[in-house]
Protein backbone atom coordinates (compact mmCIF):
# COMPACT_ATOMS: atom_id res chain seq x y z
CA UNK A 1 0.00 0.00 0.00
CA UNK A 2 1.36 3.40 -0.99
CA UNK A 3 2.00 6.15 1.54
CA UNK A 4 -0.56 8.33 -0.24
CA UNK A 5 -3.26 5.68 0.07
CA UNK A 6 -2.41 5.13 3.74
CA UNK A 7 -2.78 8.85 4.39
CA UNK A 8 -6.13 8.90 2.59
CA UNK A 9 -7.40 6.00 4.68
CA UNK A 10 -6.16 7.59 7.90
CA UNK A 11 -7.89 10.86 6.97
CA UNK A 12 -11.08 8.97 6.09
CA UNK A 13 -11.06 7.20 9.45
CA UNK A 14 -10.42 10.45 11.31
CA UNK A 15 -13.32 12.18 9.56
CA UNK A 16 -15.60 9.22 10.21
CA UNK A 17 -14.65 9.33 13.90
CA UNK A 18 -15.45 13.06 13.94
CA UNK A 19 -18.91 12.35 12.54
CA UNK A 20 -19.47 9.65 15.17
CA UNK A 21 -18.41 12.03 17.93
CA UNK A 22 -20.88 14.63 16.67
CA UNK A 23 -23.59 12.00 16.38
CA UNK A 24 -22.95 10.76 19.91
CA UNK A 25 -23.13 14.32 21.29
CA UNK A 26 -26.44 14.95 19.52
CA UNK A 27 -27.83 11.59 20.60
CA UNK A 28 -26.90 12.22 24.23
CA UNK A 29 -28.58 15.63 24.05
CA UNK A 30 -31.68 14.94 21.96
CA UNK A 31 -32.19 11.19 22.23
CA UNK A 32 -33.51 9.04 19.42
CA UNK A 33 -36.55 11.23 18.75
CA UNK A 34 -34.44 14.33 18.08
CA UNK A 35 -31.69 12.60 16.13
CA UNK A 36 -31.30 13.59 12.46
CA UNK A 37 -28.56 13.70 9.83
CA UNK A 38 -28.81 17.46 9.26
CA UNK A 39 -27.98 18.33 12.86
CA UNK A 40 -25.18 15.75 12.94
CA UNK A 41 -23.65 17.34 9.84
CA UNK A 42 -23.89 20.82 11.36
CA UNK A 43 -22.14 19.69 14.55
CA UNK A 44 -19.41 17.91 12.58
CA UNK A 45 -18.86 20.92 10.30
CA UNK A 46 -20.09 19.23 7.12
CA UNK A 47 -22.94 19.78 4.72
CA UNK A 48 -25.67 17.12 4.93
CA UNK A 49 -24.64 15.84 1.51
CA UNK A 50 -21.01 15.43 2.53
CA UNK A 51 -22.06 13.37 5.53
CA UNK A 52 -23.29 10.59 3.26
CA UNK A 53 -19.73 9.93 2.12
CA UNK A 54 -19.15 8.37 5.54
CA UNK A 55 -22.60 6.99 6.42
CA UNK A 56 -25.08 6.32 3.65
CA UNK A 57 -28.17 6.55 5.85
CA UNK A 58 -29.41 7.51 9.29
CA UNK A 59 -29.68 3.80 10.09
CA UNK A 60 -26.03 3.24 9.18
CA UNK A 61 -24.99 6.08 11.47
CA UNK A 62 -27.09 4.66 14.31
CA UNK A 63 -25.47 1.28 13.71
CA UNK A 64 -22.07 2.96 14.01
CA UNK A 65 -23.14 4.49 17.33
CA UNK A 66 -24.42 1.15 18.56
CA UNK A 67 -21.16 -0.54 17.61
CA UNK A 68 -19.32 1.97 19.79
CA UNK A 69 -21.81 1.33 22.61
CA UNK A 70 -21.17 -2.41 22.35
CA UNK A 71 -17.43 -1.73 22.55
CA UNK A 72 -17.91 0.06 25.85
CA UNK A 73 -20.36 -2.54 27.12
CA UNK A 74 -17.94 -5.35 26.32
CA UNK A 75 -15.14 -3.54 28.12
CA UNK A 76 -17.34 -3.10 31.19
CA UNK A 77 -17.93 -6.86 31.34
CA UNK A 78 -14.25 -7.62 30.75
CA UNK A 79 -13.36 -5.28 33.61
CA UNK A 80 -15.70 -7.11 35.97
CA UNK A 81 -13.92 -9.11 38.64
CA UNK A 82 -13.32 -12.80 37.90
CA UNK A 83 -13.50 -15.39 40.70
CA UNK A 84 -11.64 -18.55 39.71
CA UNK A 85 -13.45 -20.86 42.13
CA UNK A 86 -16.70 -18.91 42.57
CA UNK A 87 -18.72 -18.87 39.33
CA UNK A 88 -21.68 -17.54 41.34
CA UNK A 89 -19.76 -14.38 42.24
CA UNK A 90 -18.42 -14.12 38.69
CA UNK A 91 -21.96 -14.23 37.30
CA UNK A 92 -23.07 -11.51 39.71
CA UNK A 93 -20.14 -9.27 38.80
CA UNK A 94 -20.56 -9.70 35.05
CA UNK A 95 -24.33 -9.31 35.00
CA UNK A 96 -24.20 -6.20 37.17
CA UNK A 97 -21.42 -4.74 35.02
CA UNK A 98 -23.57 -4.51 31.90
CA UNK A 99 -26.73 -3.71 33.86
CA UNK A 100 -25.07 -0.77 35.60
CA UNK A 101 -23.53 0.48 32.37
CA UNK A 102 -26.91 0.67 30.63
CA UNK A 103 -28.51 2.12 33.75
CA UNK A 104 -25.99 4.97 33.70
CA UNK A 105 -26.47 5.52 29.94
CA UNK A 106 -30.24 5.73 29.31
CA UNK A 107 -29.83 7.09 25.77
CA UNK A 108 -27.63 4.12 24.87
CA UNK A 109 -30.27 1.81 26.31
CA UNK A 110 -32.82 3.48 24.01
CA UNK A 111 -30.44 3.03 21.08
CA UNK A 112 -29.95 -0.65 21.89
CA UNK A 113 -33.66 -1.33 22.20
CA UNK A 114 -34.75 0.69 19.18
CA UNK A 115 -31.98 -0.24 16.76
CA UNK A 116 -31.22 -3.81 17.75
CA UNK A 117 -34.03 -5.36 19.74
CA UNK A 118 -37.13 -3.42 18.88
CA UNK A 119 -37.97 -4.18 15.25
CA UNK A 120 -38.29 -7.91 14.75
CA UNK A 121 -35.52 -10.09 13.37
CA UNK A 122 -32.41 -7.99 12.67
CA UNK A 123 -31.10 -8.01 9.10
CA UNK A 124 -27.82 -7.02 7.47
CA UNK A 125 -25.62 -4.95 9.72
CA UNK A 126 -28.20 -5.29 12.47
CA UNK A 127 -27.78 -9.07 12.39
CA UNK A 128 -24.03 -8.70 12.89
CA UNK A 129 -24.56 -6.31 15.80
CA UNK A 130 -27.17 -8.61 17.33
CA UNK A 131 -24.73 -11.53 17.14
CA UNK A 132 -22.13 -9.36 18.80
CA UNK A 133 -24.55 -8.37 21.57
CA UNK A 134 -25.17 -12.05 22.29
CA UNK A 135 -21.43 -12.78 22.17
CA UNK A 136 -20.70 -9.99 24.65
CA UNK A 137 -23.08 -11.62 27.16
CA UNK A 138 -21.61 -15.09 26.61
CA UNK A 139 -19.47 -14.92 29.80
CA UNK A 140 -22.70 -15.03 31.81
CA UNK A 141 -23.58 -18.30 30.08
CA UNK A 142 -20.11 -19.63 30.86
CA UNK A 143 -20.62 -18.86 34.55
CA UNK A 144 -23.97 -20.64 34.50
CA UNK A 145 -22.34 -23.68 32.88
CA UNK A 146 -19.72 -23.64 35.63
CA UNK A 147 -22.58 -23.70 38.15
CA UNK A 148 -23.82 -26.94 36.61
CA UNK A 149 -26.34 -25.72 34.05
CA UNK A 150 -26.74 -27.66 30.83
CA UNK A 151 -25.99 -25.71 27.62
CA UNK A 152 -29.73 -25.43 26.95
CA UNK A 153 -30.50 -24.25 30.48
CA UNK A 154 -27.59 -21.78 30.42
CA UNK A 155 -28.90 -20.24 27.20
CA UNK A 156 -32.44 -20.02 28.57
CA UNK A 157 -31.28 -18.50 31.86
CA UNK A 158 -29.13 -15.96 30.00
CA UNK A 159 -32.11 -14.94 27.86
CA UNK A 160 -34.28 -14.61 30.99
CA UNK A 161 -31.55 -12.55 32.63
CA UNK A 162 -31.51 -10.17 29.67
CA UNK A 163 -35.31 -9.85 29.71
CA UNK A 164 -35.36 -9.19 33.46
CA UNK A 165 -32.60 -6.58 33.29
CA UNK A 166 -34.00 -4.70 30.29
CA UNK A 167 -37.51 -4.78 31.75
CA UNK A 168 -36.31 -3.32 35.04
CA UNK A 169 -34.25 -0.66 33.28
CA UNK A 170 -37.36 0.48 31.44
CA UNK A 171 -39.58 0.16 34.49
CA UNK A 172 -37.35 2.38 36.61
CA UNK A 173 -38.52 5.34 34.53
CA UNK A 174 -41.98 4.91 36.01
CA UNK A 175 -42.31 5.60 39.73
CA UNK A 176 -45.56 3.64 39.62
CA UNK A 177 -43.57 0.50 38.82
CA UNK A 178 -40.31 1.02 40.68
CA UNK A 179 -40.75 3.28 43.65
CA UNK A 180 -41.45 3.42 47.36
CA UNK A 181 -37.85 2.66 48.28
CA UNK A 182 -37.30 0.00 45.60
CA UNK A 183 -34.66 0.37 42.92
CA UNK A 184 -34.09 -1.32 39.58
CA UNK A 185 -30.62 -2.44 40.62
CA UNK A 186 -31.87 -3.79 43.94
CA UNK A 187 -34.59 -5.81 42.20
CA UNK A 188 -32.09 -7.11 39.67
CA UNK A 189 -29.75 -8.20 42.48
CA UNK A 190 -32.69 -10.01 44.08
CA UNK A 191 -33.40 -11.81 40.81
CA UNK A 192 -29.74 -12.80 40.52
CA UNK A 193 -29.82 -14.15 44.07
CA UNK A 194 -32.84 -16.29 43.18
CA UNK A 195 -31.14 -17.69 40.07
CA UNK A 196 -27.98 -18.48 42.01
CA UNK A 197 -29.88 -20.02 44.93
CA UNK A 198 -31.63 -22.39 42.52
CA UNK A 199 -28.40 -23.51 40.92
CA UNK A 200 -26.54 -23.75 44.20
CA UNK A 201 -29.29 -26.00 45.61
CA UNK A 202 -29.22 -28.17 42.51
CA UNK A 203 -25.43 -28.39 42.71
CA UNK A 204 -25.56 -29.35 46.40
CA UNK A 205 -28.16 -32.03 45.71
CA UNK A 206 -26.04 -33.42 42.88
CA UNK A 207 -22.94 -33.54 45.08
CA UNK A 208 -24.89 -35.30 47.83
CA UNK A 209 -26.25 -37.86 45.39
CA UNK A 210 -22.73 -38.46 44.06
CA UNK A 211 -21.41 -39.03 47.57
CA UNK A 212 -24.19 -41.48 48.41
CA UNK A 213 -23.49 -43.49 45.26
CA UNK A 214 -19.71 -43.51 45.79
CA UNK A 215 -18.61 -47.00 47.00
CA UNK A 216 -15.64 -45.52 48.85
CA UNK A 217 -17.98 -43.20 50.77
CA UNK A 218 -20.24 -46.18 51.61
CA UNK A 219 -17.26 -48.22 52.84
CA UNK A 220 -16.32 -45.40 55.18
CA UNK A 221 -19.90 -45.08 56.39
CA UNK A 222 -20.33 -48.74 57.26
CA UNK A 223 -16.77 -49.58 58.30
Amino acid sequence: MSIKLQRQQTLQQARRALVLDAARALFDEAGLAGFNMRDVARRAGYTPGALYAYFDSKEALLSGLLSATLDRLEQAILNARQYKTRPDKTLQAQALAWFNYLQAQPHELDLLLATLLGSGAPIGAQADLYSRWQSILRPCEAALLALGATPLAAGQESAALQAQALGLLLAQRSLAVVGQGASAEGMFRLYLDQVLARFMVNSAQLNQATELSDPAWQDDLFA
